[in-house]
């Protein structure tokens, strides 16, 4: 009796060590491979309308994907803002100094003469600028030099947002704000874009 006691016993600890108690690790396991499965998936989904667009045809812009210029241009861009991520701009002095920079990150130049040779070395080497600007001429020179982005003056905003919508700029417009509270003012205007100074890294040479 006490033998057919302890067989059964025995039975149903086997039973419930290799049944029933392994069961909570077999389900931790499924989470890894499905994080695995979609970060292998060549789709991505648009961090505006929702629409998934292959890998490949997306639009990165501040570190979203979007499936089209259509949604990139719908949302506002916010760069430096101290609870967005976002991504930075390196502001260099030298041509030298581009080696110091992140792949594939955007470079920052004030515009001036003196700084047309490195402008036409990021053009020649399809490297993504920002140019800041002080006056209505140098908005259309930077244009023109194919910047990806303008970054302006608060005070010259609404004439220069209005002057890309008419001759439709390739450029985004991104005014630099020193404060948060001047951003509903900045979305009433319909800027493309604020980006603040701690967004702007200095680059040694």
């Amino acid at each position: 009796m006490i033998l057919k006691l302890l067989l059964v016993i025995g039975v149903i600890g086997i039973v419930y060590f290799f049944f029933i108690k392994k069961k909570p690790l077999k389900q931790k396991n499924k989470t890894p491979k499905n994080e695995e499965k979609q970060q292998s998936s060549d789709m991505v989904e648009c961090s505006y309308c929702g629409t998934y667009a292959e890998y490949g045809e997306s639009i990165l812009s501040n570190n979203k994907y979007y499936c089209c210029n259509e949604c990139v241009d719908s949302i506002m861009l916010i760069y430096g803002h101290r609870f967005i991520p976002s991504e930075s701009f390196y502001h260099i002095v030298s041509i030298d100094a581009i080696q110091n920079t992140p792949p594939s990150s955007t470079i920052f130049l004030p515009f001036d003469e003196k700084n047309l040779d490195i402008i036409n070395h990021l053009i020649n080497n399809n490297i993504n600028f920002a140019l800041e600007i002080q006056t209505i001429s140098e908005v259309i020179y930077a244009s023109s030099l194919g910047a990806k982005f303008i970054v302006i003056p608060k005070e010259l905003t609404s004439t220069i947002q209005n002057i890309a919508n008419n001759y439709l700029f390739d450029s985004k417009i991104l005014t630099i704000l020193e404060s948060e509270n001047d951003i509903e003012e900045m979305a009433i205007l319909g800027v493309d874009g604020i980006i603040f100074s701690n967004a702007i890294i200095k680059i040694n040479s």
